[in-house]
């Protein structure tokens, strides 16, 4: 019967890599390899390995003169990334706008294009339970107000899904905006929307 000390050294890598990014959010105690590092002296010796591999290519990619890390590894990479940027290595507090499970700083956080749930269901017409249901979304502080922000290309792939061909989409919404827009005022638009007149 084959035991798990069988499995080939990279598989296990493969396998230790799905526990990661370290969240933010929780401590660093419970995080999956702490767990491991208690099942067995093989799993402890295996994630203490790994964990010193990916401190090494740390200090590959964001070489700096501090002493290099120290035993024991696991210890020491959990604490290092639970403090850092996860994408330039910075020491930072803050979390992801969209992923608040990860930690990166604000000069980062500019990675993933995000839409506010306000903007979210003005312009492309889509209600908050479904955003809720089918989006990855956080919560994020603008101007000094906490809002709900949702990544932008799951909410553009839920709005092909609800409306169909966007152009046409847009379109028509564009249509029926002027053909109101003539109702109301009796003349038709030039281009985009009527600017307000100056008294």
């Amino acid at each position: 019967m084959a035991s798990l000390s069988s499995v080939p050294p990279e598989v296990l890598q493969e396998i230790l890599s799905h526990l990661l990014p370290v969240s933010a959010t929780e401590p660093t105690s419970r995080h999956a390899f702490v767990s491991l590092s208690l099942t067995s002296r093989w799993l402890q010796s295996a994630v203490e390995g790994y964990s010193k591999h990916l401190l090494s290519r740390l200090s590959v990619r964001f070489p700096s003169p501090r002493s290099p890390f120290r035993p024991p590894y696991v210890r020491t990479y959990l604490r290092h990334a639970s403090a850092h940027c996860l994408f330039c290595n910075r020491v930072t507090l803050s979390v992801a706008r969209v992923f608040n499970d990860i930690r990166c700083c604000r000069a980062c956080n500019t990675n993933w294009s995000a839409l506010t749930l306000s903007e979210c269901r003005t312009e492309w017409r889509l209600p908050k339970e479904l955003l809720l249901q089918r989006c990855q979304y956080g919560e994020y502080t603008v101007w000094g107000v906490r809002t709900t922000v949702f990544l932008e290309s799951d909410v553009m792939k839920l709005a092909r899904e609800v409306h169909g061909d966007l152009d046409a989409w847009i379109e028509k919404r564009t249509d029926k905006w002027k053909e109101r827009y003539r109702k109301r005022k009796g003349t038709s638009p030039t281009s985009g929307r009527p600017r307000m007149q100056r008294c």
